[in-house]
């Protein structure tokens, strides 16, 4: 894929993904893998169990293993620019009008107000992108287990990441 058009398909991504990290990852694969066909399902799948395993932000580093699997190094971080460009100049510009503006009761009525919407964006995301997951009974129970670990209590997201990695490569399900 040509550089420039990588650069414009992310930015374009990092653009309209409102709610957070998974609605981006959801879209990225919707993108590059349901419409474009650039990259396989399983080649994206293997990408974001990787992706999940390294620090810093899931959706920056799907965009960098997807740039770099279409562009090389290069594409990586057109990719990474591209996608972290419009969440920098829209968090610059809303830091600045907060700043200026935070006395005013409408700006605490707007925060307040999109909170819900960008909940339901993210759980909407989620939802897409487990339906693309494993359909098998190993990836239920892990799903399961995770959310009953994390939501109820507070466990650290590391453990159930290494846990199913080890779970999958014992049992040897696939995805």
């Amino acid at each position: 894929m040509p550089l420039r058009s990588l650069f414009l398909l992310f930015l374009r991504l990092g653009a309209t993904s409102f709610g957070g990290y998974m609605v981006l990852v959801a879209q990225i694969q919707d993108e590059v893998v349901e419409k474009r066909k650039l990259i396989t399902p399983e080649e994206f799948l293997k990408g974001l169990s990787l992706c999940q395993l390294l620090p810093g932000a899931l959706s920056v580093n799907v965009s960098s293993y997807v740039g770099h699997r279409l562009a090389g190094t290069m594409g990586a971080v057109a990719a990474i620019i591209a996608v972290l460009l419009p969440a920098t100049v829209l968090t610059l510009v809303l830091a600045i009008l907060y700043f200026r503006f935070h006395h005013l009761p409408a700006t605490e009525g707007f925060f307040q107000g999109i909170g819900p919407v960008v909940a339901v964006l993210i759980g909407i995301a989620g939802w897409r992108l487990a339906g693309r997951m494993g359909r098998g009974t190993i990836p239920v129970i892990l799903a399961a287990a995770t959310f009953a670990y994390v939501a109820f209590f507070g466990g650290n997201i590391l453990v159930p990441l290494i846990a199913s990695g080890l779970a999958g490569l014992a049992t040897g399900e696939k995805n």
